[in-house]
Order: structure tokens, then C-alpha cells, then sequence
């Protein structure tokens, strides 16, 4: 008699020969399922990548490249996260090589120029940075780290107003980015903006108030504030920085303006404590001796603020009172003549400024305005002009030649470094 259904059920306790075929079947579906869910995909891994990227996260971007390398066809992308690791690592121009490969490929050709523009800007070429970041905005209209790494171009460049309106891009593209604030207010300060610096900086801490720059923000925005002539809220600002000559400087200006000639010189000491030629420290000090009638040491102070800073128009303004005050006719007309020469040459600095932005291809501008800096002895200003001139003709002989000559190395605080971190 054939096998029916039920003469395949066995007594309790044994096993058929199909129970087990189904209990095989069944594992094998469940090792496949596992399998293919736990599958390696290079979408993914190439997301992941991506996020490390823009953390600058290493280690994770080296995990993503291991995964990634198994892929043939991924190879733009492998590319791409190499180079990044190289521009991560500063090697910019074995970053470029990378990036250069894969700048072409449709997955990865705007990550690829945004990055290129990166490395261009270490290695100086700021032009052909402008270059491959204007193309990579071609390609992607609302691409925030390519506007970003446009406006520093730009900026190093000297053409503010370009960065300027590459900045308002970038927090117009994500209202939570902390850093084109940053250089906003920079611009705007060195502009002498004085009210739009203060907004910039305000806006750069409420959207990041524990950011790495935080103490060049406090004190920027203080000396903002104080040079509008709002020195409580000044104050408020220094209390939260960390105790620096600069901070304190700032202090002695804003306590003499609100009469505390007391806490004034207490700040001015402090200052010059930590820096014996700090500039605010000498000044502020030289005017409470003055106020005091301490005629000789109010003198002696400014004296030592004009020897370290020579073209400063503030402390030959108040040694040339002083002057007048012990009857040194002379002497004081000698300073006032000074500071109308400086007058002059801050005026032409300003309207080279003017051009400059009219004209972001002139590198003759440039080179004028690292002139004028040098002459008034503005060493870091005229070191940013001359090498701005480099960028855009870089067999500026004048300007190589003014660059190698400058008696002091370059004091900068690293601006365009601090907003290319994430």
C-alpha cells in the first residue's frame, strides 16, 4: 500500500526523514536572511564616509575606505575619502592628486572640488581655489562647505565684500553654523563696522557658546563694544574671558571711560604684567598718571607705547597733551605731526580697500596696500596684503621681495584655520 499522510507521523519521540528535511530548509533560509541583511552596502559605508568627512573623523573615514575597496565600481569614492584623509593628515598636494581623480565622477564630483578648493587655499594658490570652488557651486547651488570655503578664498584674497556675500550664503543655507558669523565680525572689526562686528559676534556665541575660538570672540566683541562707546556691556563680555593681556587692556580702557581711574590702573598693570609692551596697558596707564598730574611717568609710559608702537596715532595723541602740559612746545608739535602723516596714510589704506574689492583680480592694489601697512608699521597687515598679491601674480618680484624683508613674523590668530574646523 503507498505511503499516505498519515504513515508518515512516527510514534512520539523520532524523528522523520521529513521533519529533518524541513528543519534544514529552514536553517538554510534563516543562514540567507542573516546574510543578506548583514551584507556589506557600499551606499551606506559611503554615507558614513561622507559624515566622517565633514567631522574630519579619521579613523571612521579609514573604516568606510576599507569597506569601499571590496567595490570596483566604488573607486571615485574610495578616491574621494582618500584624499580627504590626505588634506586631514596636511598633505595637500597628495590630496589634490586624489581628488583630481574622482572630480569627475557624478557621485563625487562636488565633494571632490569643494575639498580640492580646501587644499588650493594651504597651499596659497588662492585662484585656482576660487576656480574648482566656483565650479563646484555650479554643480550644486546649496553646497554649504563649498560657499564657506569660497568666502575664506576670497577673504585671503582681500576681497571682503565677495566673502561677505559668500558668508550671508552660508548662515542664509544653515542658520546653525556658528562660523561665517565668526568672520563676519572679523571683516566687519577690521572695517572699523564697529555695530555689525557686535551683531556678528553675538550671533557666532548664541549659536555656539562654547565654540573652540570663544575667547578671540569675547574679546573682539568687547573691544567692538568699546569702541562704541558701550564699555558696561564691554565689561560684562571680559568678565566671561579667560584672563589675557589683551582682556585686561580692554578692561583699563572701558574702566578709565567710565571713570574708575582706580580699576584702571589696576587692569593697565595687569596687562603689562603679562605683556611689558602691551599697548592698552602703556596708554590707559599714561593717561591715569596724567589725570594724577604725574606728568614725568605719564610720559614715560606713552614714550614706551610709541617705541613698541610706532605709528600709533592714540599714544602720540595723548604724549603730544602730556607734552603741552610740561611746556615742550616742540615736542608736542613734532607728535602731532606724526599723526597726521599716519592720518594720510590710513586714508589711503582705506580707499586702496575700496578698489580692492572693485578689483579681486588686481594684484597691483594688493601689493599697494601691503605698502601702506608696512609703512605704518602694520607688519601682520602688510604680511596678509603682500601675500594677497602673491596669490593672484605669483612672480610679484616687488611683493616677494616686501615679504622676505618684513622684520616681524606674521601675529595672526589663525582666523581662517578656526573656520575650517567643523
Amino acid at each position: 500500500m503507498p505511503d499516505s499522510p498519515q504513515n508518515w507521523e512516527q510514534p512520539p519521540g523520532k524523528w522523520s526523514r521529513w521533519r529533518t528535511i524541513r528543519l534544514v530548509v529552514c536553517l538554510l533560509i534563516g543562514v540567507a536572511l542573516v546574510v543578506f541583511w548583514t551584507r556589506p552596502d557600499p551606499e551606506a559605508s559611503f554615507r558614513r564616509g561622507l559624515t566622517a568627512l565633514q567631522q574630519r573623523d579619521v579613523p571612521a573615514m579609514h573604516r568606510e575606505l576599507q569597506i569601499l575597496r571590496k567595490y570596483p565600481k566604488y573607486e571615485p569614492h574610495v578616491q574621494l575619502l582618500r584624499g580627504a584623509v590626505f588634506l586631514a593628515g596636511q598633505d595637500p598636494t597628495a590630496a589634490i592628486q586624489e581628488l583630481d581623480l574622482c572630480s569627475v565622477h557624478p557621485a563625487t564630483r562636488v565633494f571632490a572640488l569643494t575639498l580640492a578648493g580646501e587644499a588650493f587655499c594651504r597651499l596659497d594658490r588662492q585662484q585656482r581655489a576660487i576656480g574648482v570652488l566656483q565650479q563646484a557651486i555650479g554643480f550644486n547651488p546649496n553646497y554649504v562647505p563649498a560657499h564657506r570655503s569660497l568666502a575664506i578664498a576670497y577673504y585671503e584674497t582681500g576681497s571682503n565684500d565677495l566673502a561677505i556675500e559668500e558668508l550671508r550664503k552660508v548662515a542664509e543655507l544653515d542658520p546653525t553654523d556658528c562660523r561665517p558669523h565668526r568672520l563676519l565680525g572679523v571683516i566687519h572689526k577690521e572695517d572699523r563696522r564697529y555695530a555689525e562686528a557686535v551683531q556678528d559676534y553675538r550671533a557666532t556665541l548664541r549659536l555656539s557658546p562654547q565654540q573652540p575660538a570663544r575667547q578671540f570672540v569675547l574679546l573682539e566683541l568687547s573691544q567692538s563694544l568699546a569702541k562704541l562707546g558701550r564699555y558696561p556691556e564691554a565689561l560684562k563680555f571680559l568678565d566671561q574671558a579667560q584672563p589675557t593681556a589683551g582682556t585686561w587692556g580692554c578692561r583699563a580702557c572701558c574702566e578709565y571711560h567710565l571713570g574708575h581711574k582706580s580699576a584702571a590702573r589696576q587692569a593697565a598693570s595687569k596687562a603689562l604684567e603679562l605683556d611689558p609692551n602691551h599697548l592698552e596697558g602703556l596708554v590707559w596707564l599714561g593717561r591715569v598718571e596724567s589725570d594724577a598730574g604725574r606728568l614725568v611717568p605719564a610720559a614715560q609710559s606713552l614714550e614706551r607705547a610709541i617705541k613698541a608702537h610706532p605709528r600709533d596715532g592714540t599714544a602720540r595723541s595723548y604724549l603730544a597733551t602730556v607734552y603741552e602740559k610740561q611746556g615742550k612746545a616742540k615736542e608736542a608739535r613734532e607728535q602731532l605731526a606724526r599723526i597726521e602723516t599716519d592720518r594720510k596714510l590710513r586714508e589711503k589704506f582705506a580707499k586702496l580697500s575700496k578698489q580692492a574689492n572693485k578689483r579681486p583680480q588686481d594684484a597691483s592694489i594688493r601689493y599697494e596696500m601691503g605698502e601702506t601697512a608696512r609703512e605704518l608699521q602694520l607688519f601682520r597687515l602688510a604680511r596678509k596684503w603682500y601675500q594677497a598679491a602673491l596669490t593672484l601674480n605669483p612672480s610679484h618680484q616687488k611683493a616677494q621681495q616686501a615679504l622676505a624683508a618684513l622684520p616681524v613674523p606674521d601675529k595672526s590668530t589663525g582666523i581662517t584655520a578656526q573656520l575650517s574646523q567643523p
